[in-house]
Formats: C-alpha cells, sequence, structure tokens
C-alpha cells in the first residue's frame, strides 16, 4: 500500500512577503528557531499533502505543473517528503 502523508497539526503555514513560512508550534508558541521556507516547488508538494495522495500522485501533479519528468518529480517528493518526516512536519496518514 502507497505511503501517503499528511500536514502537522501543529505546524502553521504562513504566506508573508511572497515566502511560504513553515512555523511549528510548541505548547501555544511558535518555535522561532526553527521557522521552515519553502520555494515554489516546496510550496506545491506542501499543499498537496492532504493524507489522500502518495508521492506518484503528488509527483504527477508536479511534473504537469512544472514541466519536468515523471522520475524526476517523484525523486524530489520522496526527498522532500523524508527531510519533512525528519523534522516533524508531516505525519504518514494511517
Amino acid at each position: 500500500m502507497p505511503v501517503c502523508y499528511h500536514q502537522n497539526a501543529d505546524i502553521v503555514t504562513r504566506r508573508i512577503a511572497g515566502e511560504t513560512l513553515l512555523v511549528p508550534i510548541r505548547q501555544h508558541l511558535a518555535d522561532l528557531q526553527r521557522i521552515y521556507v519553502l520555494d515554489e516547488v516546496g510550496e506545491a508538494i506542501w499543499g498537496a499533502l492532504d493524507g489522500n495522495r502518495d508521492a506518484e500522485q503528488i509527483a504527477s501533479l508536479l511534473a504537469e505543473d512544472f514541466d519536468v519528468a515523471g522520475e524526476t518529480a517523484l525523486a524530489d517528493v520522496r526527498a522532500f517528503c523524508r527531510e519533512l518526516l525528519e523534522a516533524g512536519l508531516v505525519r504518514v496518514t494511517e
């Protein structure tokens, strides 16, 4: 069964001055030491992490939106999702 990810509910997403920021919230306070800035591709992947799409489905969207090869998009999605998981920004959908 393909793995799907969803955004961690303890992460707040904000768009400021043309940049998308991910801000972890710990005990009702923003953890300003761990703010993450997403580029355009990262923002597209983040927006697609709804718990219903697997890496292949997200890569298909990226390949179309950014005019890249499907294999390249899939490798990027998998690598980025691993980074997000290691940072605690996403969770695996059960």
